[in-house]
């Protein structure tokens, strides 16, 4: 099979219909020999190096897929469950190394994205379902309002209601939209635009989530755009424990 010849060079967010089911994907801009063991750590999971997923049975297939594409500098975590960004934090801190998580929940609408350097969140945007009216009771043109009373009664909301905490906050229909960024200035039809906005934001930082076609999590490479030689190595961890319970471990460690 021949494959593109530009794949080192290529940059942005090309993966399509993610949304349609529950999961997270993590990336570390560090070299897959340190992500792999690293990552089989924190999850005291089995580490099988320089794989191809086609070579597994399902149950070995069904782990975190770690692969890292020739002249790319970061190494993505495929099946990574979701977990709370405070999780992520921990990972990128004992990582030393800046990631991108990215998750999407199909039961809320909810998805996110999570730009992240040696344990500190600099970037974030989050859209979906808007729940202001369904959960306080109260318009969404009237929320800033709302948490400021909530404030000044001494009884807050959540930090995650707060719009103060965004750039930019805003709503379009039964949708809403938050953007923060210590490195990227976006405008509000920007952040509306999620799909566009995640491609300029992937390539501003010289990373590449392609498409289905170009992921090593396929039975056979038939009929995809990529060859062994694409990547610079494919691991699997496989068992071990979740992400989440990995968290209180960190803790520990940190």
């Amino acid at each position: 099979m021949q494959t593109e010849t530009n794949l080192p060079e290529r940059r942005g967010f090309e993966f399509s219909n993610w949304q349609t089911n529950t999961f997270g994907i993590l990336m570390v801009k560090a070299p897959i020999e340190l992500v792999s063991p690293a990552i089989s750590e924190i999850l005291r999971g089995e580490l099988r190096l320089d794989v191809l997923i086609r070579q597994y049975d399902t149950q070995l297939s069904s782990g975190q897929i770690l692969y890292q594409y020739q002249g790319h500098n970061w190494t993505i975590i495929l099946n990574f469950s979701i977990c709370a960004s405070s999780t992520v934090a921990k990972i990128s801190e004992q990582l030393q190394s800046d990631c991108i998580y990215l998750e999407t929940e199909d039961t809320s609408g909810c998805s996110s994205y999570t730009l992240l350097e040696k344990g500190k969140i600099i970037e974030e945007l989050h859209w979906g379902v808007d729940y202001t009216e369904e959960v306080l009771g109260i318009e969404t043109e009237e929320l800033l309002d709302f948490v400021k009373m909530r404030e000044a009664q001494g009884n807050p909301l959540a930090e995650g209601w707060d719009p103060r905490k965004w750039d930019i906050y805003c709503f379009e229909g039964y949708s809403s939209y938050q953007f923060r960024s210590n490195k990227y200035k976006a405008t509000s039809n920007e952040v509306k635009n999620t799909e566009s906005l995640l491609d300029k934001l992937f390539k501003f930082h010289d990373a590449w989530l392609p498409d289905w076609e170009y992921i090593p999590a396929l039975e056979e490479f038939e009929g995809s755009k990529i060859s062994a030689e694409d990547f610079v190595r494919v691991d699997i961890v496989h068992g071990g424990i979740s992400v989440n319970e990995a968290l209180a471990m960190l803790d520990d460690i940190l």
